[in-house]
């Protein structure tokens, strides 16, 4: 019961997982620029790997355990990369976490529509790449519109 609240009360406050793997690909980006144009890229790299933790690591864990194993490879491979000045290994750990990530956000929301739970499932879709889309293009928003619906559907009954 004590180890329960203390996991509780250690993720409470914590940064939707959304949040934690944009700081990932932003570090990440802020690594290459710093290799590419500056003398190191130690600190933004350990900054990325030090993002991988709480509800993001937590709900990677549980569904999609392969995938948070290549997050963390790609992270120690842009350690490397960054201490060698190797900017194509930089590029290539980056793209791989960022895939990685991807990858094992769609699986846990998925897990959790299937479950029932909308709420988390939508702060889960909301870890993909977005792009401004042209006037002509409508953006595919298929899955954020289920699981509103979904979540509609929950508080009506």
């Amino acid at each position: 019961m004590a180890f329960g609240f203390l996991a509780l009360v250690a993720t409470a406050g914590a940064a939707p997982p959304w949040q934690n793997a944009d700081q990932i690909r932003s570090e990440l980006a802020a690594a290459q620029t710093e290799l590419q144009f500056h003398d190191g890229a130690g600190e933004p790299v350990a900054m990325a790997a030090a993002a991988l933790r709480g509800p993001l690591r937590q709900g990677l864990a549980a569904e999609a355990p392969g995938e948070l194993a290549e997050v963390e490879a790609a992270l120690a491979s842009a350690g490397l990369a960054a201490r060698q000045r190797d900017d194509t290994g930089l590029a290539a750990a980056r793209g791989g976490a960022i895939a990685a990530l991807r990858r094992g956000a769609m699986a846990v929301a998925i897990a959790a529509a299937r479950s029932g739970k909308a709420a988390r499932a939508q702060a889960w879709l909301q870890i993909r790449d977005f792009r401004k889309a042209p006037r002509i293009t409508r953006p595919r928003v298929d899955g954020t519109e289920e699981v509103q619906e979904r979540a509609a559907a929950e508080t009506a009954s």
